[in-house]
């Protein structure tokens, strides 16, 4: 695999995350945002003496983007670690598979079982759209 891939790979799924694709943390990283840009106004004094750092510069909806991303730090971590079915779907069954109480000769038919599954509603989907953008034949058109 091009580790360029890889990375753009992982770096695409984490831009996914941020953009509502989670519907607890991404409402919950705006909400710590907000808070922690009230902390900031509430802490101003102290936050000065911090030296490398001026706090009392940024804007209250810079924090926003900081509280998102600190809240979806555990799903950025678990993108990172385990390889990606390029489906949130897929992947969120292939966790719940191994997590699941099953020997291993069940996890690889339940894997074979949900990967066969998949093929079979990809490959209708792709023929309802051929079918969809397919021309008009000239006696439907009279």
């Amino acid at each position: 695999m091009n580790p360029l891939d890889f990375w753009t790979g992982n770096a695409s799924r984490a831009l996914n995350a941020f953009y509502m694709r989670d519907a607890v943390r991404t409402p919950l990283g705006f909400v710590f945002g907000s808070a922690l840009s009230s902390l900031s106004v509430l802490f101003e004094p102290a936050l000065r003496e911090i030296p490398y750092v001026d706090f009392s510069a940024m804007q209250w909806w810079s924090w926003l983007p900081l509280g998102v991303a600190i809240m979806h730090i555990p799903t950025i971590v678990k993108l990172l670690k385990r390889p990606s079915a390029g489906s949130y779907t897929m992947d969120t069954l292939f966790e719940l598979i191994d997590r699941g109480d099953f020997s291993e000769a069940e996890k690889r038919q339940h894997f074979r079982r949900l990967v066969e599954r998949f093929v079979e509603l990809a490959a209708a989907d792709h023929a309802l759209q051929k079918e969809e953008h397919a021309p008009r034949s000239a006696e439907s058109a009279s």
